[in-house]
């Protein structure tokens, strides 16, 4: 993340440079274009750490999903199922229930 965030200070740092050339075609003065860069570095910076929030975000319901899927293999033991059809899975699935 903070390299992009270099990169695109960098970036804006060169367009303003360039910008500042043209500037008395436009009429801005290198103040305007302080504020403009700053403006857009504090944007990117804000989208920025959205991204890294949403990629936490993401890796922590993987990691929920995977203790889900240990537990549910700890507690499914194919030992343990015996059914050779679906009527027989669904009594086996309903013994189960009323032991447990």
């Amino acid at each position: 993340m903070q390299n992009d965030l270099i990169r695109y200070v960098q970036f804006v740092a060169h367009s303003v440079c360039l910008h500042t050339v043209f500037q008395g075609a436009c009429g801005w003065s290198q103040r305007d274009l302080v504020l403009v860069c700053a403006m857009q570095i504090t944007n990117r910076k804000g989208e920025l750490l959205r991204q890294v929030e949403v990629q936490h975000q993401y890796e922590k319901l993987l990691k929920q999903f995977e203790e889900f899927l240990v537990t549910a293999a700890n507690r499914l033991k194919p030992e343990e199922i015996s059914a050779i059809n679906l009527p027989a899975l669904q009594q086996q699935a309903e013994e189960h229930k009323v032991r447990n």
